[in-house]
């Protein structure tokens, strides 16, 4: 099975820091690594930071803490 997945990163206030996934992935176990750099490419700071993972018509949004 196949579908559409999207992978982005949120600050607190609600701003995307980052789009990590944007492609059709087959159905599976995938590992992704944030380097801690918004869009811009410019460091973020530590803190709490909101991820959302969406597959089709699933999303799902859950919480992580960027520690330096």
């Amino acid at each position: 099975m196949t579908g559409h997945v999207a992978l982005e990163v949120y600050n607190i206030l609600g701003a995307r820091m980052a789009a990590l996934v944007n492609d059709v992935k087959e159905a599976g176990f995938y590992q992704v690594v944030w380097d801690g750099k918004d869009e811009k490419r410019n460091a973020v700071a530590s803190g709490v930071y909101l991820y959302r993972v969406t597959v089709g018509e699933f999303s799902s949004v859950r919480k992580m803490v960027m520690l330096k």
